[in-house]
């Protein structure tokens, strides 16, 4: 039986202060990201990216709304924001701001953001389920700051999972006690989720319907009772305002694949992304605690940022305790060990390498048969819902060790332990490094423009566009679009007839060099190549910008 007193009636206050903890948290892992929030970022190509693609979204939400997803980068595509797992959620946020470091300011509070609200959501989603704060705290920390989410800090389409666990506490919490309002920001917040990108928003969506599936069940066997036509009611207005997102959603993205065949992931990707054993035992090189140690299986891994999977020992052990532990409903820690054992076999992905036998691997089916899945690039990101597993299971666990000891203080002394130790195992700062200022010798200047040296340097190019937004024929993108490589290709000998005939009649008006980025690069000879007809060269502060004239 489940003991209803243990459900608290009101959380208000336990939310405040749960989410002041996780800021707290935030700050201090993260460190010095708060000192220098308007210049660094996480290193790497995909940072200056979301932050193009955060500004671009506000961009077009205050001057062109109805073009939001035609951004001003891989001119003159269409639905060109889709490229990417688009976070149009944040959109209304981007509006608010303006220009390369106010972007970038918002982007960094976004990423402390979303650390904040997987504490606060883990933590209210174990209270539902019936453990004390102190224990709660562990759930929020354990899925918070879990060393797979280290790997993953260039991606907050990927750490922004605290609308999941957040989904389903007010779910649980509004059909428990028959609350509609409750029940609609469900549903709502359900949405919000997958505004914020196909990435975890396909993933909410599955599991809602097999919660679905299994809510129906469960009715069918207690003999179909009279659902209260307000709960009902809420139901239909929250799950069809998701439907209605998701189909907004969708739209651009169906389009892209039609497109662009690439863009649907073929096998063999899938395949050479999919996590290895050493992947669970791999953790982050920035892991304060397993970095170090962990070294020799994490050299293994093709992609480190896709692959590890890493829970943290800590997390597993309580995890381990909480599936037995008495006291809780069977049929919930049932639900809880089945429900993370599937999404730890679903993140495993599949590997080709073994024949017919990769259809033993639960995800090659999803990837054949189920809408949405067969543009998944990486399986192992279905791993966010493993940690949210392991993390309520650990809250279980603490729970079950603290009501073992004869006092409370003791009790309380070993849920301060558990969340010191699943805090230290998640320790440690993403590498940061600064994010360059657009040279001064592009700015003002209209489009349409190709920057060279390419690609490498494409999501910057895209981050520095954020000072007006010109048209940009660059772009940075995860599949192979032929329009954009046919124009690289051809840079490779600019300013050459045959490039600056094609460029021109593509409508480019400027290919802009940036000197400083081709040092000891072949791409340094642009700047001395000889001139055809039509084409001034002007070196500005920081460029070379070549001028076709039509």
């Amino acid at each position: 039986m489940i003991d209803r007193r243990r459900f608290p009636r009101s959380l208000g206050h336990e939310s405040l202060v749960a989410a002041a903890v996780g800021a707290m948290l935030a700050v201090i892992l993260t460190w010095p990201l708060a000192a220098r929030i308007d210049h660094v970022g996480v290193r790497g190509r995909d940072h200056a990216f979301k932050v193009w693609e955060l500004g671009w979204m506000g961009h077009a939400l205050r001057t062109r709304p109805l073009d939001l997803y035609d951004s001003n980068a891989f001119w003159p595509l269409d639905n060109s924001l889709a490229f990417g797992d688009a976070m149009v959620g944040y959109a209304p946020l981007g509006a608010l701001v303006d220009g390369p470091t106010a972007t970038l300011t918002l982007y960094n509070l976004l990423f402390l953001g979303s650390y904040v609200l997987a504490f606060a959501g883990a933590y209210l989603l174990a209270r539902e389920l019936g453990v004390g704060p102190p224990a709660a705290a562990v759930a929020g920390a354990t899925f918070a700051f879990a060393p797979f989410r280290l790997a993953q800090a260039s991606h907050l389409h990927v750490l922004a999972s605290g609308g999941i666990p957040l989904t389903l506490f007010l779910l649980t919490r509004g059909y428990r006690s028959a609350r509609p309002g409750l029940v609609v920001a469900g549903w709502l917040v359900a949405a919000w989720q997958v505004t914020l990108g196909f990435t975890l928003g396909l993933q909410l969506l599955y599991l809602l319907a097999l919660l679905a599936c299994l809510a129906g069940v469960v009715w069918l066997r207690r003999g179909r009772p009279r659902a209260p036509q307000r709960l009902a009611a809420a139901t239909l207005i929250g799950a069809g305002v998701l439907l209605v997102v998701v189909a907004f959603q969708a739209r651009p993205i169906l389009a892209v694949a039609d497109a662009y065949p690439d863009a649907r992931r073929s096998a063999f990707e899938i395949s050479s992304l999919s996590p290895v054993p050493e992947s669970l035992v791999a953790a982050p090189r920035d892991s304060l605690v397993w970095g170090h140690a962990t070294e020799r299986f994490r050299e293994g891994l093709r992609s480190q940022a896709e692959q590890i999977l890493f829970p943290g020992v800590a997390a597993v052990v309580l995890a381990v305790l909480g599936a037995t532990a008495p006291g809780f409903s069977r049929r919930l820690r049932l639900g809880l060990v089945a429900g993370t054992a599937v999404a730890a076999a679903l993140a495993l992905g599949f590997h080709i390498s073994v024949g017919r036998l990769s259809y033993l691997f639960p995800y090659r089916w999803l990837y054949e048969l189920a809408p949405g899945w067969n543009g998944v690039r990486t399986p192992g990101r279905v791993w966010t819902l493993v940690e949210l597993g392991l993390a309520l299971l650990a809250a279980l666990g603490v729970q079950r060790i603290a009501r073992g000891l004869r006092s409370r203080r003791s009790g309380l002394a070993v849920c301060c332990l558990a969340f010191a130790a699943v805090v230290v195992e998640g320790a440690g700062a993403p590498t940061y490094a600064d994010l360059r200022a657009p040279p001064r010798g592009q700015r003002a200047l209209a489009g349409p423009q190709l920057h060279l040296p390419v690609p490498e340097y494409d999501s910057l190019y895209q981050y520095w566009s954020t000072l007006g937004y010109p048209e940009l024929v660059n772009g940075y993108v995860g599949f192979r679009i032929p329009q954009l490589q046919r124009i690289y290709a051809l840079a490779r000998r600019f300013p050459d007839p045959k490039s600056v005939s094609a460029y021109r009649h593509r409508g480019i008006r400027y290919v802009v060099f940036h000197p400083g980025l081709a040092a000891d690069t072949f791409w340094a000879r642009v700047a001395r190549r000889p001139l055809p007809p039509g084409v001034a060269r002007e070196r500005r502060a920081g460029v070379v910008v070549f001028t076709l004239r039509r």
